[in-house]
């Protein structure tokens, strides 16, 4: 474990370095899932099989362009998954059942696939007859995956209020859930999530515990001052024997705007109000945003990080980035309500993986070539595109390539290849 201490100004807090000895390699994945649009929240399903993320206004792909000016199921933040297939994350395709032409997101996949989602749904409490987005809110909603189709589910008081709530983490039994909301009684003063501050739209958000007693849920807690700022704290996320929180924060750093990663740890899993850190995640973050941390076996993670485009973009609404408040703003179709990500106009979100540098970034399994051919099969030629546009999102590759012959063809037309 690397360990450097250092004091945060703004908190006068200690934070220390959260390592494992060596920093991991940042893979930027490829166009199946990051394209010129926003992507981020990135969560795998239980076997490693599907990778759900979230994007804004995402229209292209590999094998077909979506135009949400004229889905109904389609605009502003929209859920995708990506199948793992041959060691290659295919083309991402929209859950098209639950996406509207409002915003959603997911922040968990269960094990029996139910997902936990962010969105503008009807059914969300807060502001309704007013259109901005700037005075909208968001709500918590369990998607049920069954045999008929997904089941939506509002997730009630007190989870959800007229406040943002967002970010879910619920344990597997459903016996608590961790989430952030901008309501009243958060550490620091009120500020809305979605309206300009601290050079962002973040706001003030903290981290929340509501745990569930019988068939209703108790009152939230607030995590306290040592996990929650006067500034922003999104996507808390438990690791799975439920003693270390990765969440998000711009809050414990005098001056920061941006977000980063840090870790609490516990030592009893029923205690919420015992952590120690923050330990900064310091191989997870840049200058810019870096959220939506989520790791899993051998140290391996996935987030968004954001970087800066080299231009100015003339239409500043594109990403929600109002000036004043988050607008929702593009010309071609009417979008309503206030998005989960806090994007800005002149920045662009991909979705990273993080992994130790011995281990392989892609394994591709079973490449066949035509008889008596050099000429890979057709069928394959796909996973082959996949893995050069792979290696073009990043600077350095290394590749291995091991062959293998095998018994179908005529004795004297191997040897000659021999």
């Amino acid at each position: 474990m690397l360990i450097q201490q250092f004091l945060s100004p703004k908190t006068s807090r200690k934070i220390e370095l959260l390592g494992s000895g060596f920093k991991r390699e940042r893979i930027k994945l490829g166009q199946a899932i990051n394209t010129l649009a926003n992507e981020y929240l990135p969560v795998l399903n239980a076997d490693g099989s599907k990778l759900y993320f979230s994007a804004m206004d995402r229209t292209g792909f590999f094998d077909f362009k979506l135009d949400f000016t004229k889905e109904k199921s389609a605009g502003g933040e929209d859920i995708f998954y990506n199948d793992l297939k041959e060691g290659v994350w295919m083309d991402a395709r929209p859950m098209k059942e639950i996406n509207t032409t409002g915003h959603e997101v997911v922040s968990q996949v269960f094990k029996n696939s139910d997902l936990l989602v962010t969105a503008n749904y009807p059914e969300k409490y807060g502001v309704k007859i007013n259109k901005d987005a700037g005075v909208q809110t968001t709500d918590i909603f369990l998607v049920k995956n069954g045999n008929g189709g997904y089941q939506i589910n509002h997730l009630p008081e007190p989870i959800n209020s007229i406040f943002t709530e967002a970010d879910g983490f619920m344990a597997e039994d459903q016996s608590y859930i961790l989430f952030v909301s901008d309501r009243n009684g958060n550490i620091g003063e009120y500020h809305k999530k979605g309206w300009k501050w601290n050079e962002s739209f973040w706001g003030n958000t903290d981290v929340y515990v509501c745990i569930k007693d019988g068939d209703y849920w108790k009152n939230p807690i607030n995590l306290g001052s040592k996990i929650n700022t006067p500034y922003a704290e999104r996507t808390p996320w438990l690791s799975e024997d439920g003693l270390t929180l990765y969440l998000s924060s711009n809050g414990f750093v005098k001056g920061k705007t941006d977000l980063d990663v840090y870790a609490f740890k516990r030592t009893d899993k029923d205690n919420w109000s015992n952590w120690n850190g923050p330990y900064e995640v310091a191989d997870a973050n840049t200058l810019n945003d870096d959220w939506g941390y989520k790791e899993y076996n051998d140290g391996v993670a996935y987030l968004a990080s954001t970087t800066k485009l080299g231009f100015k973009p003339t239409q500043g609404g594109i990403a929600g980035d109002g000036g004043v408040r988050e607008t929702n703003y593009r010309p071609g179709y009417e979008l309503h309500g206030l998005q989960v990500a806090a994007l800005n106009s002149e920045y662009e979100t991909n979705i990273y993986m993080l992994k130790n540098p011995s281990l392989p970034t892609l394994v591709i399994n079973d490449v066949f070539f035509d008889l008596d051919s050099y000429t890979v099969k057709s069928s394959f030629e796909k996973y082959l595109l996949l893995i050069v546009d792979q290696i073009k999102q990043n600077n350095t590759a290394t590749i291995e390539i091991n062959g293998y012959t095998d018994d179908v063809g005529k004795k004297n037309t191997i040897s000659n290849y021999h």
